[in-house]
């Protein structure tokens, strides 16, 4: 019975995944051929104070309903009370802050974008414990279709604005819009209605488990938008456009594989926490299939990384290339921290989350301002790097909890890296030697996939015949 939720939920998750970042993808060509590298980078910076207020406004409340193993009206209530005064408050503090940050970045029209992109947490806020509630009652199918019209309308907004040149406007009303329609269709779908109580007993209770994440994702925020700070600050917002742009691609796979386990992952441990033993079980299972799923992906993208980006974003960004190729490697570790990030949260140990992001984010820290020095390249080998010291440091706390062992999927992980990067290093020889044209990429991608589907099946029989148990669930479930 475990296995039929767990394949349906990702079945449902990873369309609500691919369907919505597919649509995202495609939306972004087309703004990225008509804005600019600077447009993006302006982005990037608001991103930053965003993000962070962001984490702030949540607190850490929503994954406390969902690990809470019996919910009342009064904890739901008090949650979205909560989210709305916090949101003011945070608007409030970026409304007025908004030209302290364009005189830092010596940049006049960051202040207003940032007072627009701040409406969010306002509209956010109101539609918080709707989206809660649907993962914690592992209603994946609509969470899809939410994303799917959400994506449909905003993106068909934004190419709209962008092609009738409103510029940078057009990325931040984009935003604004898509956030608005997810909360009212996410509202009427769930028709959840708060009652008037605010239960300070509730606070207390769903506070205690959400500060530790509050102090961990402040860390794991700030540490990842510090890039944008710095770079923006140390380079200029075009070079950050390009980073940005860079990494934003090259996550895209990895948001799509690590990303739909965590949306999947947490509900579903939440209910085996005390069974070890089941979650040993599905640890293996986790980490093999989406090494094989995830592996060629991110390789893939690095061997292919020129044409892709010539083809589809045109010449002008082509100094991305060598930042999207370095930061591929990235996904292929991180994917790994995600999911032994669930595990340790599952079992209720938010401290020890804690302890790993407070580790991890010094050491991250150090590397980017040793980087930061030279260049952008080895800005992004250093987010290799820390991608690296985040994999070994979540597995140490993990083995705290869990007696968890690779034993035998160590071997099998090492032959699908070494088989995708093989792969990758072959499609970048090729595409040294040839010109880009959509018939090349294809054919060599055709080619890609043929090669990497006959080595597993040789080196690796024993993820395959989990692929294909994974498959025969999937029938069952339809």
């Amino acid at each position: 019975m475990a296995n039929k939720i767990i394949v349906k939920s990702f079945l449902w998750t990873a369309l609500e995944s691919y369907s919505s970042q597919g649509i995202a993808f495609i939306v972004s060509i087309f703004m990225a051929r008509i804005l600019t590298p600077a447009d993006y980078g302006i982005i990037g910076i608001i991103g930053v104070f965003l993000a962070l207020s962001d984490i702030f406004i949540d607190s850490g409340f929503s994954n406390a309903l969902i690990n809470k193993q019996n919910c009342t009206k009064a904890d739901f209530s008090t949650v979205f009370y909560t989210n709305i005064v916090i949101s003011l408050v945070f608007f409030a503090i970026l409304f007025f802050c908004a030209p302290l940050i364009a005189s830092f970045y010596k940049n006049p029209v960051l202040a207003w974008t940032t007072r627009a992109m701040a409406l969010t947490f306002v509209i956010s806020s109101f539609g918080a414990v709707s989206m809660t509630i649907l993962t914690k009652e592992l209603r994946f199918k609509a969470k899809a279709i939410i994303a799917f019209i959400v994506s449909c309308i905003s993106g068909f907004i934004g190419i709209y604005l962008a092609y009738n040149g409103w510029g940078v406007w057009a990325l931040v009303w984009q935003a604004v819009i898509s956030c608005a329609i997810r909360v009212v269709v996410s509202v009427v779908y769930v028709r959840w209605k708060p009652i008037l109580k605010f239960s300070r007993s509730s606070f207390v209770e769903l506070f205690k488990f959400g500060s530790n994440l509050l102090g961990s994702n402040i860390i794991y925020t700030l540490y990842n938008n510090i890039y944008s700070l710095v770079i923006g600050k140390v380079f200029n917002p075009t070079q950050l456009g390009y980073f940005s742009r860079a990494e934003g691609y090259a996550k895209l796979i990895p948001i799509n594989v690590s990303g739909v386990l965590a949306k999947i992952l947490f509900p579903i441990l939440s209910k085996t926490q005390n069974d070890d033993e089941e979650m040993m079980r599905l640890y293996h299972r986790f980490i093999l299939v989406t090494s094989a799923i995830l592996f060629p992906g991110c390789l893939f993208v690095a061997g292919l990384a020129a044409p892709l980006v010539s083809l589809l974003i045109t010449d002008k960004w082509m100094p991305i290339v060598p930042l999207l190729q370095i930061l591929s490697f990235a996904g292929v570790f991180e994917h790994f921290t995600s999911i032994n990030s669930n595990f340790i949260l599952a079992k209720g140990k938010s401290n020890l989350f804690l302890h790993m992001h407070l580790i991890t984010k010094i050491v991250g820290i150090l590397i980017l301002l040793v980087s930061v020095i030279f260049n952008l390249t080895v800005v992004a080998w250093g987010k290799v790097l820390y991608s690296l010291v985040c994999l070994l440091v979540s597995y140490y706390y993990l083995r705290k909890i869990i007696a968890m062992k690779l034993n035998n999927d160590f071997g099998n992980i090492l032959k699908i890296f070494i088989l995708s990067g093989g792969i990758a290093i072959g499609d970048i020889m090729i595409f040294n030697q040839i010109y880009y044209t959509w018939l090349s990429l294809l054919c060599v991608l055709m080619v890609n996939c043929i090669v990497y589907l006959l080595g597993l099946y040789y080196l690796c029989p024993h993820v395959v015949a989990m692929l294909k148990q994974l498959y025969k669930s999937k029938d069952a479930n339809s």
